[in-house]
């Protein structure tokens, strides 16, 4: 064939396969562009996917609507009385709290805002928020009792806000998933289908591109799961923590029960379904006896272990509809319902609790018995709101402490005047350091073998204008709660260090002169400086100065009693343990501390010689302070049964009222003169002068010891 023919023939094919070729290309770049359209509009879809935030903006919405819906519940039950319960105002004001909080967050985030855009949304929560604005108000005004208009006032001012912010809050909920799980289902459905159809020509481009946006589905399938089961462990948590909240607003964390909170509220429901039925409400105050001893003595641990066991048998004692409250360090509280019958029944459920509480407990291998001081309001008799039966209940507790602990007494209108009256001697205590009208008598300390004095106790008295002398028993405790022993034991050192030295000036022999120390004035940090100074002051040396410190004192803080025990010791002043023999203290600690004396107590000597117990005990510390190397002093003798008891067991030193009352100053520099004076007479004459028969000085004096 010719070349011409061969090349014209070669043409047409030539131009067929370039046409392919390029309509080949052409289709290639358009899968390519249409894929690389997909791809776009797949990743539209990943950025609407992540944009959705139902997560916060649904949850937000949500969580507010279920706040509104609490509270309005709270109030409902309030303002249809026929379906009331045992519905708790705390658990309402907590859920107004929650719900203004919740409407708070409406004003942060992005989410926030974005949904505050929404028209039916901002009215909402615009008309929501001047809602709760006036609803604040009204609530301080609100009474426990159901037919309070304020809470049908509320009602009707949250009613248009309710359904249409769960309506709404609905709707954008369920919108958001259906989209969500729509775009999800068709991206994962068609995006692995369309990249499988890509031809060879634009194959590893897209392939690459198909694998990177696989994977980075996958990623976003898990991403989007583990929000969705974070957001419902959030939903969850957030529910247990407002349980948790709300628990603890309500309750004492040690021993789970009720505190004064929900007391207050139990009791107005208590009150207001008797004024329904005609029937009665008891209330009861119990004060643990001497706990505060426990808790110095065997730790804070002891002292939470006591309250436990307290708990569990009062709650124990009682119905279950009653109530069991602890409102204070050891004070209880308990509301019994519907009392029927006569006053006697409220006292035989107190009894029972006393019976229970008895019963002994070992506690940091201490076998402890627990007692209790009880008082009891009732209503409608002692009063008709929650303040007024609290109040009496507390002042008949008082007073059932005052007759001597582990009692119980009823309450008494007589007892507003005598609680007003407590209150007037604290408010003239006050005035009376400064308007000297407290002053010290002393007792003296005898040698038991020589009955001669040879030293003296310093004992506060309060002479009133009006009242005349004081008993210490009404008012040390008052300064005590008041703080006002630290300036008035600080007066009673000084003036004690200062009569000291006029006896001595006077060229009397020089006497020991015991002061006693209380516990909020040796727990002060200026403790040392201040003895110093009054031993400065005074010009008295340190030697004749003996402080006596009280057993349960010392075991508060072991450790830092030690430490200020060392420091008096170092400026020469002697120590003592009084009352020894009624607290927990151990021998291991009693060889520590840097004492020089021990005081039995007056209540082991009392019962001297004829008790075998007490006597055994006497003998038994007296036997241990020989070992320890103390000097021994026997507070209380009144007899001479008791006074030979202990001179038979060589007891050095006593006071009491054999002896010697408490006396002023004055009698007992005539007291030491005559002594001084019997001392330079011969053995014939000194058993008898001036009517003083053995060392029965002060025949005469007025019995003014309190004890």
């Amino acid at each position: 064939m010719p070349a011409d023919q061969t090349v014209s023939a070669s043409h047409p094919s030539a131009r067929r396969w370039r046409s392919l070729g390029i309509w080949s290309l052409v289709l290639a770049l358009l899968i390519f562009t249409l894929s690389l359209v997909a791809a776009y509009r797949d990743l539209v879809r990943v950025n609407r996917l992540t944009s959705l935030s139902f997560g916060q903006q649904s949850y937000t919405l949500f969580k507010t609507s279920e706040e509104l819906e609490h509270f309005w519940s709270s109030v409902s039950q309030y303002v249809q009385p026929e379906s009331f319960q045992d519905s708790s105002r705390a658990e309402m004001l907590l859920s107004f709290e929650l719900l203004v909080s919740r409407m708070a967050l409406f004003e942060e985030g992005e989410a926030n805002r974005v949904l505050l855009e929404i028209p039916a949304v901002r009215n909402i929560i615009q008309g929501l928020n001047g809602a709760l604005a006036d609803i604040e108000p009204r609530l301080a005004k609100l009474r426990p009792d159901p037919i309070d208009p304020n809470y049908s006032a509320i009602w009707n001012i949250l009613r248009p806000y309710r359904q249409a912010l769960f309506d709404i809050s609905k709707d954008y909920l369920l919108q958001r998933e259906v989209q969500g799980d729509r775009l999800l289902r068709e991206f994962t459905a068609t995006s692995s289908n369309w990249y499988l159809a890509t031809p060879a020509l634009s194959g590893l481009a897209l392939l690459l591109l198909y694998f990177f946006q696989f994977r980075q589905t996958l990623r976003l399938a898990a991403f989007l799961q583990l929000e969705s089961r974070q957001l419902r462990d959030s939903n969850r948590q957030l529910l247990q923590a407002t349980d948790t909240l709300s628990y603890q607003a309500t309750h004492d964390a040690l021993t789970g029960l009720p505190n004064r909170l929900l007391l207050q509220d139990r009791l107005a429901h208590a009150i207001s379904v008797a004024q329904r039925k005609g029937s009665r409400v008891a209330v009861i105050f119990l004060d643990l006896d001497r706990f505060k001893d426990v808790n110095d003595s065997l730790g804070h641990g002891a002292g939470d272990a006591l309250l436990k066991i307290a708990s569990t048998r009062l709650t124990a004692s009682v119905r279950e509809v009653d109530t069991v409250a602890r409102i204070s360090g050891d004070e209880f509280a308990l509301v019994l319902e519907e009392i029927a019958g006569e006053d006697a029944s409220v006292m035989e459920v107190a009894q029972r609790i006393a019976t229970t509480l008895r019963s002994p407990c070992t506690i940091a291998g201490q076998e402890l018995m627990i007692t209790g001081s009880m008082g009891i309001s009732l209503y409608p008799r002692d009063g008709g709101s929650v303040e007024q039966l609290l109040i009496c209940a507390d002042m008949a507790m008082y007073v059932a402490k005052d007759k001597g602990r582990n009692t119980v007494q009823p309450y008494r209108p007589e007892m507003n005047a005598d609680h007003s009256q407590r209150l007037k001697l604290g408010q003239e205590l006050r005035h009376a350091l400064q308007r000297e009208e407290l002053e010290l008598f002393y007792q003296p300390q005898v040698d038991l073998e020589q009955e001669r004095i040879i030293g003296v106790e310093a004992l506060l008295r309060w002479r009133h204008p009006q009242r005349g002398l004081v008993a210490p028993g009404d008012f040390i405790p008052l300064a005590e709660d008041t703080g006002l022993i630290v300036p008035i034991g600080e007066w009673v050192l000084t003036t004690a260090c200062r009569q000291a030295m006029i006896w001595q000036e006077l060229g009397l022999p020089p006497l020991k002169m015991a002061v006693n120390l209380s516990a909020r004035q040796f727990q002060q940090p200026g403790l040392i400086d201040q003895v110093a100074g009054a031993l400065t002051q005074t010009g008295l040396s340190a030697e004749y100065l003996d402080l006596e410190l009280t057993e349960s004192l010392l075991m508060r803080d072991v450790a830092s009693a030690i430490e200020a025990m060392e420091a008096l010791r170092t400026l020469g002043v002697r120590l003592s343990i009084d009352d020894f023999g009624t607290g927990y203290s151990s021998l291991s600690y009693l060889q520590r501390f840097p004492v020089s004396q021990l005081k039995i107590d007056g209540a082991f000597v009392r019962n001297l010689p004829a008790q075998s117990g007490a006597a055994a005990i006497v003998r038994a510390i007296i036997a241990m302070s020989k070992s320890l190397q103390l000097r021994v002093v026997a507070e209380g003798i009144e007899t001479e049964e008791q006074l030979a008891f202990l001179r038979t067991h060589q007891c050095e030193q006593g006071q009491g009222y054999y002896f010697s009352r408490p006396l002023p100053a004055d009698d007992i520099t005539a007291l030491l003169q005559r002594q001084a004076r019997t001392a330079r007479d011969d053995a014939e004459t000194a058993t008898r002068t001036d009517g003083i028969d053995k060392g029965h000085w002060d025949m005469g004096a007025a019995k003014n010891w309190s004890g």
